[in-house]
């Protein structure tokens, strides 16, 4: 193995070793797995400054963007468990998508669930004192769960008719929707019956093509008992996630596949799987029922009269909306803050999450002041992030005054948490998102006195940016003073081209966002998508939403012109901070009005614009 790097910092050139090790270590864990030898001679890898994607897994000369992979000091438990992700993830790729490769772009997915699906396993051994099912859930399950609720959601299994539109399959459905797909897989076929038929897989078809038809049959010879033919119909043929609700009646707990308005259609509501439901039982006592959902429907025997209570997916195994009755779920908020199990605690808060999206949950009085009391408590990084970021928007889904209170919530745990990761957590999302004028000057003085160790170099320029769009008439003495504490000349690079979008001129600002529309002027992706995300912040509102039509009638030179995550990332700097109605009738008028525009590049639209649509919905 070799690396190559243009990374100058002593600190951040002795991670390579780690890096080596981590490359090593994934090798002789896949050696094991597949029972097959490195299929490559050599296995080194690139640390490329800028690089528009995390990596890329060319045999020989991995590629990788150094910023994910080169750390800083006081980077966060989940940063050091993504940086080994990535590395596992492309060496995965050594074997599932370099080794045996797809034969069409309709299954390009293949490579990526392996790779992920792989990457956790990896992790899991390498980190054993981490709660990697909770790690898993936050890494996969709730990426997968924020694409595939929206009406831009697309099965796991794409037709692709055109190569030219190969770019626009890659998301969230692929990288985190399919690895969960597998892990239910494995829960039905078995770990060992399951790495069977991959072994054998990889056997079959070394240094040629395969498609999924071929290792489903694979799997279906080695476990056929699993109804695999089923399974794939479900997971992996139909759009969209399962909603299941929860009724109680005396001596019964009924489970039901239901279809919710705004839903993707489905040929199908059944989606097989397994999870866990805490039954309060009449008596006092607690029961936990393990449930095999191989039907529509389901039915729970209660011997006692009816339950007090009924909490779904009570560790997180199951995937979908999970809809309680009423009272269930106006106990879970209060429930968060009284188990011991962070998994139990994850999953609570990710039903409450999806039933808040649902509007079946009011932030006001329970939800907002409960979930912040529990996020004083919490002990979990994990955990925490989660809950944190629900917090981050619900504040700024809020009217002003229930926001600023939201907003206070987040700086106490910034503030005062004992637990140093929960409190880099609340003050990076205060950092980005923070309006209200009290906090906007303590997180002025934290960037003037960087008197924070938790906040890193990307942090303070990221937090310069911000605080020069809340502070417009200080806008270029905090710019100027960023840069000049900006000594990596990559870096600096970087904040010259992006900081643009800071000016307070409303000129320049029309002129920047017309300029991103030259595609040589995107040639720098990832700067390209900052600028446009500080633009469309939400303190330029007034003006801001006149950027949607012109972004969206330029999305098919985007994808001719561009990588094939770029589309992607430039709908989501347009769209996640609009709020206004006159952007949503921007978004709706261009669907409505561009039939030949490709389904999959529609669905990126309604993808990133599922909030906006969400706060405006008719």
């Amino acid at each position: 193995m070799r690396a190559l790097y243009r990374e100058t910092d002593p600190a951040k050139v002795a991670q390579i070793d780690t890096l080596f090790s981590q490359m090593d270590y994934s090798i002789r864990w896949l050696e094991r797995y597949t029972g097959i030898a490195c299929p490559f001679e050599q296995c080194n890898f690139v640390l490329l400054p800028n690089y528009q994607f995390g990596g890329m897994e060319h045999p020989g000369a991995i590629q990788f963007n150094d910023r994910r992979l080169l750390l800083e000091p006081n980077a966060s438990i989940q940063e050091h468990l993504r940086q080994l992700e990535l590395v596992a993830h492309e060496t995965s790729h050594l074997w599932f998508g370099d080794m045996v490769t797809m034969k069409w772009f309709d299954d390009v997915w293949t490579k990526e669930v392996f790779a992920n699906f792989i990457a956790a396993k990896i992790v899991k051994q390498r980190y054993p004192d981490i709660d990697q099912r909770l790690n898993f859930l936050y890494s996969y399950q709730a990426p997968a769960l924020a694409t595939d609720r929206t009406l831009g959601t697309h099965p796991i299994h794409q037709q692709l008719d055109n190569l030219n539109q190969a770019a626009l399959l890659y998301g969230n459905i692929i990288y985190d929707k399919a690895p969960v797909m597998m892990r239910q897989m494995e829960a039905l076929t078995g770990e060992e019956s399951l790495r069977d038929a991959l072994r054998y897989y990889l056997r079959k078809y070394a240094y040629a093509n395969a498609t999924w038809n071929d290792l489903t049959q694979i799997i279906d010879s080695i476990c056929p008992n699993a109804n695999v033919t089923l399974f794939d119909k479900a997971w992996v043929q139909e759009k969209g996630l399962p909603t299941l609700q929860f009724e109680t009646t005396p001596n019964t707990v009924k489970i039901s596949h239901i279809r919710m308005k705004g839903d993707a259609p489905r040929t199908s509501l059944f989606t097989p799987q397994r999870f866990q439901v805490l039954i309060g039982l009449a008596s006092g006592r607690d029961s936990i029922v393990d449930v095999l959902m191989d039907a529509p429907q389901k039915e729970i025997k209660i011997e006692e009269q009816a339950p007090r209570y009924v909490i779904p997916n009570y560790r997180g195994d199951g995937y979908g909306r999970f809809l309680p009755d009423e009272a269930s779920l106006n106990l879970m908020p209060s429930m968060i803050g009284q188990t011991h199990d962070p998994l139990v605690r994850y999953a609570l808060a990710q039903t409450l999450w999806e039933n808040y999206l649902l509007r079946r949950i009011k932030p006001q009085p329970i939800y907002q002041p409960q979930l912040a009391d529990a996020l004083l408590r919490e002990d979990n990084p994990l955990v925490g992030s989660a809950m944190a970021r629900q917090l981050m928007q619900i504040a700024i889904d809020a009217p002003s005054h229930e926001r600023e209170q939201a907003e206070q919530h987040l700086w106490q745990v910034a503030t005062t948490h004992t637990s140093p990761q929960l409190r880099q957590t609340a003050l990076r999302l205060l950092a980005a998102n923070a309006v209200s004028e009290s906090l906007t000057d303590s997180l002025l003085d934290i960037w003037q006195t960087r008197r924070s160790p938790l906040l890193t170099a990307n942090d303070y320029e990221q937090l310069a940016l911000r605080l020069a769009l809340r502070r417009p008439h200080q806008s270029d003495n905090i710019i100027a003073t960023q840069l000049a504490r900006t000594t990596d000349p990559d870096r600096r690079e970087t904040l010259q081209l992006v900081s643009r979008a800071c000016t307070p001129d409303t000129a320049e600002q029309h002129r920047l966002f017309r300029s991103l529309l030259d595609p040589k002027n995107r040639s720098r992706e990832n700067a390209a998508a900052e600028t446009l995300a500080l633009l469309c912040d939400e303190s330029r509102a007034a003006w801001s939403d006149a950027y949607v039509r012109p972004a969206l009638e330029a999305l098919a030179d985007i994808q001719r012109t561009s990588s094939i995550f770029f589309p992607g990332k430039w709908l989501a700097a347009l769209l996640a901070n609009q709020r206004t109605a006159k952007a949503a009738d921007e978004v709706r008028h261009f669907i409505a009005t561009h039939p030949e525009c490709p389904r999959p590049m529609v669905n990126k639209v309604l993808e990133n614009a599922y909030h906006l649509l969400w706060v405006n919905e008719e």
